[in-house]
């Protein structure tokens, strides 16, 4: 049989391929482009602050050149200080000791990082004031100081305030505490779990106030005052207090309650207790020039009122006088009192006691004058209370008890020597007269009222009574009053 195939060769067959006779398979694809690169690294946050083995997580963001999200970036984590803080490969940071530390993020060359501070941890909270007091309704500011365990301050702590006694005290997150009952609250202050604290007190506030000591004090001599301090119920409190005067130029007072009047009038006194100031007044008194017709004479008030049988008390005068005539007197003149007998007993700061029968003036009986028979006798005696501070008299009333009081005589020196100047020094014998009339001078520029009419007519027909010398000791002391003070406006 003849072979119906013919061989055909390669070449042909290929270009009959060429020439549209059909495909022998795909195309393979293009090789894929380079990776992007990356073009800067983010770490956020930008910064973190932590205790010791405290930790905080960073995430690291890579971007391109436009700023777009990379995502599957290898990136390497490292601390610049190990010491204060260390990283592990997924940014996770722990603090390890005081200090500072930057971390990085590296991928592909580019570096993002943070800063990181670790703080050292608080070892001690001190509360100032840690005692304080306050009345109730009012407010104290309290504060606290963290340190570290070397007594160092520390700053930017966070602070929690609480109060142990909401109904006594409150306390805001500033430590602004609010009193609001009278009692005691223990208020705190806490950070990083340590504690300090201050005991408030919140008093009840004071209702009345009294002072105790001499309101008619004497011009350059000291005086001392004693508050006493109530609270509604009546019950007595001891609170600190200060002393001060209104008057600037007045006198001077000590926070202690000590007084020295410089000028006559009225001074006013004041107490402060607890912010408050509560007061009261007192007239200083001095010696006053009473010389008129020819007569020089100066008077002084005794420093304690002393009291008659009937009640009635009154301040008696001290009155040396050089009369128009040329007698010198010393005196000692009342109001309200009618003398029992001529024994007196006086002495000299504080010193000892003297006794003498002193003159009386009939027919009132209301005066008792130093019995010197001479100027010089008398000019002597006067002299002798000019040198002294403090003159304490004694004498007895009729029908009644030995009345003692004391003249403080500081500041008489200038006042008594033109006296002593204008009376001679010869051996003028007393006038019962003479005396009289000064006396009436003394009582009308003084505003004397008179002596007891009762007592001057059994005086007069009963005569002397005769009797002990009065005694000092006991009767002259510090003429003390209690005064309520009036709360400040």
């Amino acid at each position: 049989m003849p072979n119906r195939f013919r061989v055909v060769p390669l070449a042909l067959v290929a270009v009959l391929a060429g020439c549209g006779g059909g495909s022998t398979g795909p195309t393979p694809p293009p090789p894929p482009p380079p990776p992007t690169p990356v073009a800067t690294v983010v770490v956020a946050p930008g910064s973190a602050t932590l205790l010791p083995a405290q930790t905080a997580q960073l995430a690291a963001t890579t971007k391109d050149a436009s700023g777009n999200q990379l995502n599957g970036r290898a990136l390497t984590w490292s601390s610049s200080n190990a010491a204060a803080a260390t990283v592990d490969n997924n940014g996770l940071v722990t603090g390890v000791a005081a200090g500072a530390a930057t971390i990085s993020a590296t991928s592909e060359g580019k570096t993002g990082s943070a800063d990181v501070t670790v703080l050292a941890p608080v070892a001690s909270v001190a509360v100032a004031p840690n005692a304080p007091t306050v009345l109730a309704g009012g407010t104290v500011a309290l504060t606290a100081t963290v340190k570290d365990a070397g007594g160092t301050p520390l700053s930017g702590r966070s602070v929690t305030w609480t109060t142990s006694a909401p109904a006594v005290a409150t306390v805001d997150g500033n430590g602004l505490v609010t009193t609001i009952s009278p009692g005691t609250a223990t208020v705190t202050a806490i950070s990083e779990g340590k504690s300090g604290s201050a005991q408030v007190t919140a008093l009840a506030p004071i209702a009345a106030v009294t002072l105790s000591g001499n309101f008619g004090p004497k011009v350059g001599d000291s005086y001392s005052y004693t508050p006493t301090l109530r609270l509604a119920d009546g019950s007595v409190v001891v609170r600190p207090y200060a002393f001060s005067i209104q008057e600037v130029g007045k006198g001077t007072m000590t926070p202690d309650g000590t007084l020295v009047p410089l000028q006559t009038g009225t001074i006013t006194l004041v107490v402060t207790v607890d912010g408050t100031a509560w007061t009261t007044t007192a007239a200083a008194y001095d010696w006053q020039d009473l010389s008129s017709g020819g007569a020089l004479r100066v008077a002084l008030r005794s420093d304690a009122t002393i009291t008659n049988k009937f009640g009635t008390s009154e301040h008696p005068d001290l009155v040396i006088s050089c009369t128009a005539s040329g007698y010198l007197f010393v005196y000692v003149s009342f109001n309200n009192f009618v003398t029992s007998s001529g024994l007196v007993a006086f002495s000299f700061d504080g010193g000892a006691s003297i006794v003498a029968t002193w003159d009386e003036l009939p027919p009132s009986y209301d005066a008792l004058f130093h019995p010197g028979l001479t100027n010089v006798q008398r000019r002597a005696f006067a002299t002798l209370l000019a040198a002294a501070r403090r003159w304490a008299f004694a004498f007895t009333e009729f029908n009644s008890t030995a009345k003692g009081m004391l003249f403080r005589v500081t500041g008489l020196t200038p006042l008594v020597a033109p006296i002593i100047a204008a009376c001679p020094s010869n051996s003028q014998v007393v006038d019962a007269t003479a005396i009289d009339l000064d006396r009436q001078e003394v009582m009308r520029l003084t505003g004397g009222t008179g002596p007891v009419a009762m007592d001057v007519q059994g005086r007069a027909q009963g005569g002397p009574q005769m009797m002990r010398a009065p005694v000092i000791s006991g009767l002259v002391g510090p003429d003390v009053e209690t005064r309520v003070m009036v709360k400040g406006r």
